[in-house]
């Protein structure tokens, strides 16, 4: 039951990873842009203006997605058998969203600067580190599909530190 709830958690997640993913492809058109043209003025201030209104949209959006969660499982026709996890898992990867999309903005601005080596390399560290917190929070410490979620959340803290780490130096 466990695993289903991962399987039908992953499309709800993915909807919502694909919409900060997409936002995030747009500003980074515009940092390409000003990057580009050494708009180093134009750029700080896309900067400041993607994390504030793309971070607090996202907030909002998480916001909403956990106090609607038991309306999007029923849109979804979540099984009943699987639905308590579902939400278990989920609620802790909506509460993290806005770790992914400070990871997909720095890797935008990376990307935006040429560096794409970087923000792969910032992807796979934290695909490395999701597996190895799957096995350590699931099967070391038995914590089930909490541990799951925390994994794949903790895995996305790291990757938004190394990006905003790597862009500050």
């Amino acid at each position: 039951e466990a695993f289903a709830a991962v399987g039908v958690s992953s499309a709800v997640m993915n909807l919502f990873l694909f919409l900060l993913s997409g936002i995030c492809t747009g500003i980074t058109i515009l940092f390409a842009r000003f990057f580009g043209s050494e708009n180093w003025g134009s750029l700080r201030k896309e900067i400041f203006i993607g994390a504030v209104f793309g971070g607090g949209f996202t907030i909002l959006l998480s916001i909403g997605a956990i106090i609607n969660l038991d309306q999007i499982l029923i849109l979804i026709q979540t099984p009943d058998e699987v639905k308590g996890f579902a939400e278990i898992y989920l609620k802790i990867i909506f509460a993290g969203l806005i770790l992914s999309y400070m990871y997909q903005l720095c890797a935008g601005l990376l990307r935006a600067a040429g560096n794409t080596g970087i923000a792969l390399g910032i992807l796979f560290i934290s695909i490395c580190m999701n597996l190895f917190l799957d096995l350590l929070f699931i099967s070391g410490l038995g914590m089930g599909i909490e541990g799951a979620a925390w994994a794949t959340v903790l895995a996305q803290a790291v990757s938004a530190l190394l990006g905003v780490f790597y862009i500050q130096r």
